[in-house]
């Protein structure tokens, strides 16, 4: 597989069926909204959640009264109940559970909205150019309804890289409520207490960094099963195990082209970078939309012309 004939290819095709960079538009657009509305709804969750942990903390500071001397109950007796309640450490810890579900219940609603977009247009993509590469007419809306009708099992393939990751967040949050639990807080910063002990530290770093590297290896195989799913009809069992197949069959030339496409990858972000700091992108906000929008449909593009090329070479020239 020659690299430099595969992307004039991609760029080709792209060139001569522009709807394929609309979808390049709306799978940048999905996810670049699902990053914007994650952020604003993180960013009022802080907000949000910083008064309820200051004020469970205030009341975990406040002194418990002294036991009755000599029997005398109403000196300090009446107030230990309410105060052995207030200063409960399972306050802070309901509260913040309670804020965090409703948050990340409106985060996933904007993202599975979002995503849903990303991901019909993604295999729309992926329909097209095989339809293309085999000599049949497709437009955008009937790409679409392709991308549609795949959307399901698209959703179980993007799921799977995702898993490992949460399964890792998961065990951190147990270790620190367990760290948090044995300790206790008596102020706001002693919340980023654990961060401070090197124990916790190594822990939830041989807890993450591990199954983060299996979640990055199963992402770059949720690539090759998308295409597996879309060109071939599979379901998601179906389409990772027929991802591994072809990349034993041809692992050199797929590593190949994931070090080609991250490596544009970063110039084009040096390039948006760039382009930001200059007075121009001012007045040219849709410069860096659109330079996304080219960089998803070519990459889409030629990963799909890769696997026809792996999968059926006398299909796809």
């Amino acid at each position: 597989m020659k690299l430099g004939e595969l992307l004039a290819r991609s760029w080709s095709l792209i060139w001569k069926h522009p709807f394929l960079l609309v979808l390049g538009l709306l799978i940048s657009a999905g996810l670049g909204s699902s990053a914007i509305s994650l952020n604003l709804i993180e960013t009022r969750l802080i907000n949000e959640a910083r008064p309820i942990i200051e004020e469970a903390l205030s009341s975990i500071q406040a002194p418990i009264a002294a036991p009755p001397v000599n029997g005398n109950s109403e000196e300090a007796g009446e107030s230990s109940p309410t105060a052995a309640n207030e200063s409960n450490p399972l306050t802070i810890v309901f509260a913040l559970v309670a804020l965090l579900g409703f948050f990340l219940l409106i985060a996933s609603l904007y993202i599975l909205i979002f995503g849903l977009i990303a991901l019909t247009a993604r295999g729309g993509i992926i329909h097209s150019v095989h339809q293309i590469q085999t000599g049949i007419s497709i437009q955008f809306l009937g790409a679409l309804r392709a991308g549609w009708k795949r959307l399901w099992f698209l959703m179980i393939i993007i799921s799977v890289p995702i898993l490992p990751v949460i399964f890792a967040l998961i065990l951190i949050v147990i270790q620190y409520t367990l760290w948090f639990g044995g300790e206790g807080a008596t102020s706001l910063a002693d919340l980023g207490g654990p961060f401070q002990d090197p124990a916790f530290v190594t822990t939830a770093q041989w807890t993450f960094l591990p199954l983060l590297g299996v979640g990055l290896i199963l992402g770059f195989f949720q690539v090759l099963a998308d295409r597996a799913c879309v060109v071939e009809g599979l379901n998601a069992n179906q389409s990772f195990l027929r991802a591994f197949q072809v990349f034993g069959q041809h692992w050199q030339a797929a590593l190949l082209l994931l070090g080609t496409e991250l490596l544009l990858r970063l110039a084009l972000g040096l390039l948006i970078s760039l382009l930001t700091l200059t007075i121009v992108l001012r007045f040219l906000i849709p410069v860096p939309l659109f330079l996304g929008m080219m960089a998803r449909a070519l990459f889409t593009t030629m990963w799909t012309l890769a696997w026809l090329d792996w999968t059926q070479p006398g299909q796809s020239r």
